[in-house]
């Protein structure tokens, strides 16, 4: 599976500001965007792959993944992806400057503000609405329909064109939208089953149990070392963005921070102020209070948490289906006696559960083209050699990974994109594949995982985390099961940030984040009235107001 599932949370979600920011002020799309024409100054391939001749050059900006890995010799300038782009495509693309990804959006905000931008870049959603309202990107609409491969437009329209409908102004497309599928956002649980042997409990059937298997991982020695050294409930103290996540926890109250829902009404209401937050606000508390979740919670980072895991002092976690692939096979290697399961988030009462997923546009950059580019097209042409290379009827694996390495080279191009249900989609065929014992109907990235877990079922442990991901018993397992049962409560808020929220969105986020995390803490539960209060003075009530609007005036 590729690691695109587990996506850096930029800003948040593209709300309709669009068609506000176009009806009241700022630059017309219509006027000041590009037309989507390449240059005229030399002839141009129209085929999807059609080699340049003589090659071009176009310029980029990059954000480096610090966990990215290049063979020998290699780099994000010179590596298997670069060499095929200029030798098939006759495309050399100029990084004109790199940075670490947790720095990207300060340089690209001053780069934005001094005018210089390449030819093209990523953005966030806040940095795209800017320059779609400055004017400076290029609709490319006619570009994607022009040069567009088959396969690219496909996957382009894999989510119902949820994504498309975030990248596009006034009936134009401005950008090339991250695509992402809701399911593959849904929680999971995960939890050591060992370790439930050690302490005399049997699997979870309701919230209930797992608050109880909680307080005895915690306070009765399930890793047999004889002292009280283990946690917990596990979550770090980036609670949306980072990892082990809380939404999965809110979720089993009925609750859903930081997505925005539909209530009785049928109007869009922000799910982190709704009354329900306090109950899992009420039981969290109560939990840290108990010394049954992680005591350095609302200090530990990611990075600190997933060492908890995959040191072994950790059984109890709600994450993202990737999390077998990482912190759990880390585990694994330490531990091959650890013993882990997927399991559904379950109700807190006798209610039906909901799962929360994000947006097309929540956790998700856009890639856009300079109205002044000279050959705009050619990012089309890399996207096209991209998803042929990866999924089309010549796909070859080298492309993708190496086996036996943690070369990611699906990483390295300076644009990508991934049909929004591939995951799940590659769950079941591969599920069908073992059933059947026939893998002649996959393709490569698929036949890939079924040897995998091949390999794994052959007795190589390193291949465990893709089986407790693809396999019978894995994550997707539960979202699929999600997915049948109808137990999806998708965020509404799906298209571009809208004036105010691009003001303010900020500050109200990080309001929200350090008011749960003190709470946890042991601030009174009645302070999340307040917040909400103030939420709603401090600009949430203005956010909703325009959300409601936009959906209104697009019917």
């Amino acid at each position: 599976m590729r690691r695109t599932v587990r996506r850096k949370a930029l800003t948040g979600m593209l709300a309709a500001a669009m068609a506000l920011t176009a009806a009241c002020g700022g630059k017309e799309a219509d006027d000041a965007a590009g037309t989507g024409q390449p240059s005229p100054a030399a002839p141009v391939n129209t085929d999807p792959l059609g080699k340049y001749d003589p090659p071009i050059d176009i310029s980029t900006v990059r954000a480096l993944d610090p966990n990215l890995k290049f063979r020998s010799g290699e780099t994000l300038d010179n590596n298997i992806w670069t060499r095929t782009i200029e030798a098939e495509l006759g495309i050399k693309v100029k990084n004109e400057w790199t940075v670490n990804g947790a720095q990207y959006d300060q340089k690209m905000n001053v780069a934005i503000a001094s005018g210089d931008l390449p030819d093209f870049m990523s953005l966030s959603p806040t940095q795209f609405v800017q320059l779609v309202d400055n004017g400076e990107l290029m609709d490319i609409t006619k570009l994607v329909e022009q040069y567009g491969s088959p396969l690219l437009k496909e996957y382009l329209k894999s989510d119902g064109g949820l994504a498309l409908e975030t990248a596009t102004v006034k009936g134009k497309l401005m950008g090339i939208p991250t695509m992402s599928s809701l399911l593959d956002s849904s929680p999971i649980l995960y939890i050591r089953t060992d370790w439930l042997k050690k302490v005399g409990l049997s699997e979870p059937g309701s919230m209930e149990d797992v608050l109880r298997i909680a307080d005895a991982f915690t306070n009765q020695d399930p890793d047999g070392n004889g002292k009280k050294d283990t946690v917990g409930l596990l979550a770090s103290k980036e609670l949306w963005t980072g990892y082990p996540r809380l939404m999965g926890f809110f979720n089993a109250y009925h609750a859903y921070p930081n997505i925005w829902i539909k209530d009785g009404s049928g109007k869009l209401v922000f799910g982190g102020i709704q009354p329900e937050m306090k109950a899992a606000l009420a039981e969290l508390q109560k939990l840290y209070k108990a010394g049954a979740m992680d005591q350095e919670f609302g200090v530990k980072d990611t990075k600190k948490v997933e060492e908890t895991v995959a040191s072994g002092k950790n059984g109890l976690f709600f994450g993202p289906n990737w999390a077998p692939l990482t912190t759990l096979q880390a585990n694994k290697n330490n531990d091959p006696n650890a013993e882990w399961k997927a399991f559904p988030v379950f109700s807190a009462d006798a209610k039906p559960v909901f799962v929360q997923n994000s947006a097309p546009g929540a956790n998700a950059s856009f890639t856009g083209i300079n109205k002044n580019a000279k050959h705009p097209e050619a990012v089309i042409k890399i996207l096209n050699l991209f998803v042929e290379k990866m999924w089309g009827a010549k796909a070859d694996p080298q492309f993708s990974n190496e086996e036996g390495t943690t070369f990611a080279f699906h990483k390295y191009p300076p644009v990508t994109l991934f049909a929004a249900n591939k995951n799940l989609t590659q769950h079941l065929k591969v599920m069908e594949a073992l059933k059947t014992k026939d893998a002649s109907k996959l393709n490569s990235e698929e036949k890939g995982t079924y040897e995998t877990i091949l390999k794994y079922k052959g007795g190589d442990s390193k291949s465990w985390g893709t089986d407790m991901v693809f396999g019978e018993n894995g994550s997707y397992t539960i979202i699929n099961k999600y997915k049948n049962n109808n137990q999806v409560m998708k965020d509404e808020m799906y298209l571009a940030p809208t004036p105010t929220m691009v003001q303010k969105k900020s500050t109200l986020d990080k309001m929200s984040d350090e008011m749960i995390t003190k709470i946890i803490l042991g601030a009174p539960v009645d302070d999340f009235d307040k917040f909400v209060s103030d939420w709603k003075k401090l600009g949430g009530d203005d956010i909703t107001k325009e959300i409601n609007e936009a959906f209104a005036a697009r019917k």
